[in-house]
């Protein structure tokens, strides 16, 4: 919900402010399945490592 406002606070349109929101819900979901089909544990190593570099 504050997302929304504060995107809305920079004059973005009601369209892109939906779109931003829905993709990241988007990439919640495909982690979530992505995590349920690796293993959880796995998953977690495999995200923090590649937030390394």
């Amino acid at each position: 919900m504050l997302l929304g406002v504060y995107l809305s606070g920079l004059e973005l349109s009601p369209g892109k402010v939906g779109v931003v929101i829905g993709s990241g819900l988007a990439g919640a979901v495909l982690a979530t399945l992505l995590a349920d089909r690796l293993g959880r544990k796995r998953f977690l190593r495999v995200l923090s490592s590649s937030g390394q570099g």
